[in-house]
């Protein structure tokens, strides 16, 4: 967990960087995968996810919002600059031109089976 935490660290403290005064609010879209990310019976997202960098933001002093949508329009809103940060999001070569992606926070395998 705290191997997680310091990534995710990590990962948010770079964005600070290219503001001109320091970051002090992101916002996070998110869709529909259960069990990393859901809509609680609240209507705010939750998950796993959401729990980490919720942490993150606590520790760095960042007021956090999660804003969860449809997956496409989720992606759409990261690369239309409307959030600063994106979950769960999965490599492709489309992606890789615009978004920078870091190590792998965690392993994940996803399988179909069939009686």
């Amino acid at each position: 967990m705290k191997r997680v935490i310091t990534f995710i660290i990590l990962f948010i403290m770079p964005l600070s960087l290219y503001a001109n005064a320091p970051q002090k609010e992101l916002v996070f879209s998110t869709h529909n995968y259960p069990p990393f990310s859901f809509v609680d019976e609240h209507d705010n997202a939750a998950g796993p996810f959401v729990d980490i960098l919720t942490l993150a933001c606590k520790r760095l002093n960042y007021k956090c919002e999660f804003v969860s949508v449809p997956n496409r329009r989720s992606k759409l809103m990261l690369k239309n600059l409307q959030a600063q940060g994106n979950f769960p999001v999965g490599w492709n070569l489309d992606r890789d031109e615009w978004l920078y992606f870091s190590n792998k926070a965690y392993e994940n395998a996803i399988c179909l089976f069939s009686t």
